[in-house]
C-alpha cells in the first residue's frame, strides 16, 4: 500500500470538512469568504438572488507561528507563510474544506446531502434577528442531529448591526433554543463575518477543538458524490469534449489517477413492466483536484473533484448527486425496494 505522510497530504489536500449551516441570510457564505477569501456563490442565479442554491465549497490552509501562537488562514495554493512582524516561518497545521449549505427552505434536500460529508459544523444565527430560532435554523440543527456530527460551534453573527444590550438579549434566546439539543454545550461565539470581527477566535477553535477524523486506508476507495458538472463550454467541438466531473469526499481507501471506478446506482430506467433497471456507470479516473491543487492520489477527508470519462450529459447540473463512486466490484448491492424481512 502507498505510504501516507500527513505532512505531505495537507500540503495539497484538505482532510477535514466543516459545514456552514443555518437560516437563509444569516451569514454562512460571508463567514466562509472571510476565512478563505473565496465567494462560494459562483452561479449566476446565486449571485443575482444573493443566496446559496447549490452546495458551496472553499478550502483554506491554517498556519500557526510556533513562537508566538499567531494563527492565520490562507488560500490552499499558499505553500509557505511567515509571521508579518517577526518574520518567523509558520507551520501548516490544518487544511480545511468548508461546505456552504443553502439556508432557503426550498433547498433543504441539498443541505441534507451536504451533511453526509461533514466532520463538524458551524451553526450561524443572526444577532439582529428577533425570532430565535428561524425555521431553517431549527431544521438544519435537527438534520445534523441525525448524523455522526458531534462538534458544533454556534456563531452569533452580525454583531455590527446591534448594540450591546440587544446582543445579550439575543444570546439568551440562543441559549434557550439550544437547550436539549446536540449543541446544548457548544461554544457560542459572537462574531461579525462581514467585518471579520473575532474570526481569529474561529480559527483558534478549529485549531484546538476540531480533530482529524479517523481515516481508513486499507479498504477499497469509496466516495459520496455531492456535486457533478460539465466543464465543456457551449460550442465545444466534439473532438475537444472532456468527460464529466464528479465532486465529493472520499469515505475510505485511496483513489489514484488511472483507477477504474463505478458509480451506483448509475443510470436508472424502467422496463416494459414498470420495474426499475439500474445500470452502474463505469469510468476511468483521469484527474484528481483539490481546489486548484493537482493530486496524484486522494485520501479520505476534504472535498475533491474527479475528472472522468463519463458522458458530461449525465454529470451536468448535479445530475449524479447522491450516487456512490468506488472501485469496480466493491460497492454495496443495489436495491429497488425496502421491505420487512420475513422471520
Amino acid at each position: 500500500m502507498r505510504e501516507i505522510k500527513y505532512s505531505e497530504i495537507i500540503e495539497n489536500q484538505p482532510t477535514i470538512n466543516i459545514g456552514s449551516i443555518g437560516h437563509v441570510s444569516h451569514g454562512k457564505s460571508t463567514l466562509i469568504k472571510s476565512i478563505t477569501g473565496v465567494k462560494t456563490q459562483r452561479h449566476t442565479k446565486e449571485q443575482e438572488r444573493n443566496i446559496t442554491i447549490n452546495l458551496g465549497y472553499a478550502n483554506a490552509k491554517i498556519f500557526r507561528c510556533p513562537n508566538t501562537g499567531y494563527i492565520k488562514a490562507v488560500s490552499s495554493s499558499v505553500k509557505e507563510l511567515y509571521h508579518p512582524e517577526t518574520k518567523d516561518k509558520m507551520e501548516l497545521i490544518k487544511h480545511i474544506s468548508f461546505v456552504d449549505c443553502p439556508g432557503h427552505e426550498s433547498f433543504m434536500a441539498t443541505m441534507i446531502s451536504g451533511s453526509s460529508i461533514m466532520n463538524a459544523a458551524f451553526l450561524l444565527i443572526a444577532a439582529n434577528d428577533t425570532i430565535i430560532p428561524q425555521q431553517q435554523t431549527y431544521e438544519h440543527l435537527a438534520t445534523i442531529s441525525k448524523t455522526n456530527i458531534d462538534n458544533v460551534l454556534v456563531l452569533q453573527n452580525k454583531l455590527d448591526l446591534i448594540d450591546e444590550e440587544s446582543c445579550f438579549q439575543n444570546k439568551e434566546k440562543i441559549d434557550k433554543f439550544l437547550e436539549g439539543s446536540i449543541a446544548e454545550r457548544s461554544t457560542v461565539l459572537p462574531i461579525s463575518a462581514q467585518l471579520s470581527y473575532n474570526i481569529d477566535y474561529v480559527l483558534k477553535y478549529i485549531t484546538d477543538n476540531i480533530v482529524e477524523p479517523e481515516k481508513i486506508y486499507d479498504l477499497p476507495a469509496e466516495m459520496t458524490i455531492v456535486r457533478s458538472f460539465d466543464i465543456n463550454k457551449p460550442g465545444t467541438y466534439m473532438k475537444d469534449v472532456k468527460g464529466g466531473v464528479i465532486g465529493g469526499s472520499i469515505k475510505q481507501g485511496i483513489l489514484e489517477i488511472g483507477d477504474y471506478i463505478e458509480l451506483r446506482p448509475g443510470i436508472i430506467s424502467r422496463d416494459s413492466e414498470g420495474l426499475f433497471i439500474c445500470q452502474p456507470i463505469i469510468s476511468k479516473v483521469l484527474s484528481l483536484n483539490s481546489d486548484k491543487n493537482v493530486l496524484e492520489y486522494a485520501i479520505p477527508g476534504g472535498l475533491i473533484a474527479i475528472g472522468t470519462t463519463i458522458d458530461p450529459t449525465f454529470t451536468r447540473s448535479n445530475g449524479l448527486v447522491g450516487q456512490t463512486a468506488g472501485l469496480i466490484g466493491t460497492l454495496a448491492p443495489i436495491y429497488t425496494k425496502i421491505g420487512r424481512a420475513h422471520v
